[in-house]
């Protein structure tokens, strides 16, 4: 600690304690900033908040990190940016499987199914929606790596919380994305059946034949 007598002679360099001062309290402000906290729900009380446990499950972390998970590739990260594009052919790719034409109406309506036991009124339509867009556990939800990265969504740059209605566009593109991916899945699966079968010396059309239907696929990736 310095005392008045050092700081008279000038054995103390006053400068460089008001810098030492000044990077501690910003140091100090910044850590306040990062850390989300209950206080947060406490400003926000709301029955949205309390059903998703964001704050709960987030409040240990740093919020600053957190969206730098979830923000636009930046150039300095070329394997990431080739990561996030190839993603964005896989997308392409599955919406021109995803159509009646190629994997058929029973399978875009097994898709589209919100419960596998029931019956669903409109086939599964890879379009709508999908341009927006450049597995629970027992115990824990947020054991799942899907749930978390959805929490993390869920936070505002302001440091709130995005409400129901805010949210809501995110949460139906995340479901979009996985229900095209379980048609895809199907059409995938059953390229490699006919592949195999033709290998075993079937024509084309038999292998056709002799393969899983899209519809079959679906129903049991689902």
């Amino acid at each position: 600690m310095w005392d008045m007598e050092s700081i008279l002679s000038g054995d103390i360099n006053l400068e460089a304690i008001k810098k030492e001062l000044g990077q501690a309290i910003k140091q100090a402000a910044e850590e306040e900033h990062c850390q989300i906290t209950k206080l947060e729900e406490a400003r926000e009380p709301n029955l949205w908040l309390c059903q998703v446990g964001w704050v709960d499950y987030l409040g240990h972390l740093d919020r600053k990190a957190l969206r730098e998970l979830v923000a636009p590739v930046k150039e300095d990260k070329p394997g990431l940016q080739i990561l996030c594009m190839a993603f964005d052919w896989l997308i392409q790719d599955a919406q021109y499987h995803a159509v009646r034409k190629v994997v058929g109406l029973e399978a875009l309506f097994e898709a589209n199914k919100k419960e596998v036991d029931k019956e669903t009124q409109m086939p599964f339509n890879s379009w709508m929606d999908i341009t927006t867009v450049k597995t629970y556990t027992d115990d824990n939800e947020y054991q799942s790596v899907l749930i978390s990265g959805l929490a993390v969504l869920g936070m505002r740059e302001d440091d709130g919380w995005l409400d129901a209605e805010d949210y809501t566009p995110k949460y139906s593109v995340m479901i979009k994305l996985a229900r095209l991916m379980v048609v895809q899945e199907a059409y995938e699966r059953r390229q490699v059946e006919i592949t195999k079968y033709e290998a075993q010396g079937l024509s084309p059309k038999q292998a056709r034949t002799a393969a899983n239907s899209y519809y079959r696929l679906t129903r049991n990736i689902i």
